[in-house]
């Protein structure tokens, strides 16, 4: 794998990290309504979407 490539997957992985962590606190929150919980739990699922397409490509890349 390129260089490049590690470091992008990387800081991929860490703002997948802060995003979701962020959604979560949102999600546990009871003083928020339940209108940006929604928001905040469909962002979380495409996150999360995201997260593991991407992780399907990494492994693909490091079997080649």
């Amino acid at each position: 794998s390129d260089l490049n490539e590690i470091v992008g997957s990387a800081k991929d992985y860490i703002s997948f990290q802060t995003e979701k962590e962020e959604l979560e606190k949102i999600l546990n929150d009871s003083s928020v309504d339940e209108e940006l919980k929604k928001m905040a739990e469909l962002e979380l699922v495409e996150l999360q979407n995201k997260h593991d397409s991407n992780e399907k490509t990494n492994v693909t890349y490091s079997i080649c």
